[in-house]
């Protein structure tokens, strides 16, 4: 198990309407992050990620 502290972590904006939280793993496979997305993101047209690993789970509205 790794143990990542709320002060440890970092926060950056994505956009206007997505507010990011990571919290350090130290693991190249793996991070952990919060994202507050109020509105549309991407803004305009989509995002993809080509290849990647990873889990979502949506705390409060949906997911599409």
């Amino acid at each position: 198990m790794k143990i990542s502290l709320k002060h440890q972590t970092t926060e950056h904006s994505n956009a206007a309407s997505c507010k990011v939280r990571e919290y350090p793993l130290n693991d190249p496979m793996i991070d952990c992050a919060i994202a507050n997305i109020s509105g549309r993101y991407p803004e305009t047209r989509r995002l993809v990620n080509l290849e990647c690993n990873e889990l979502d789970y949506v705390f409060l509205g949906e997911g599409k």
